[in-house]
């Protein structure tokens, strides 16, 4: 085998073996070392639109990882000004950014996302969300979160 080959194989190798450390990498929540198992269990979410009268109110499930990473899961129902009302269902994925706090996504059903930064005040999840619309817009709201009785 020629040494052009032999190279052209080396640096396709290199380029699998980043390809594989990019995906492991993303193919899931990491975290950032920290953990706080008091953010793990059941919430009754409540989140609010800043400008609009929107909200979701329904039950989020996390967990939390030995390294901080936030896995779980929304089943809400969304309401708008209009009385309409649509279920709704979200994965989460995101970390815990230090004892007491974290900041995870909500991914919607649909392709919305809204990222979350929430503190653990007492027995309850609160914080702000933000959620991209386009290259220019979004829509920004609050969200408290009680511990669901078990």
């Amino acid at each position: 085998m020629s040494g052009r080959m032999q190279g052209l194989l080396r640096t396709m190798r290199g380029c699998v073996a980043a390809l594989a450390t990019v995906t492991a990498a993303c193919s899931g929540p990491t975290g950032t070392g920290v953990t706080d198992a008091r953010m793990a269990g059941s919430w009754q979410y409540h989140a609010a639109t800043t400008a609009t009268s929107t909200v979701i109110d329904g039950v989020l499930q996390l967990s939390v990882s030995s390294s901080g990473g936030i896995s779980g899961s929304l089943d809400a129902v969304e309401s708008d000004a209009s009385g309409r009302r649509t279920a709704v269902t979200g994965i989460v994925s995101g970390s815990v950014m230090a004892i007491g706090s974290a900041d995870f996504e909500l991914a919607l059903v649909g392709g919305r996302v809204r990222e979350h930064i929430t503190l653990l005040r007492g027995d309850s999840l609160q914080g702000d969300w933000i959620e991209k619309q386009g290259s220019s817009a979004s829509v920004t709201g609050r969200f408290a979160a009680p511990r669901k009785a078990p």
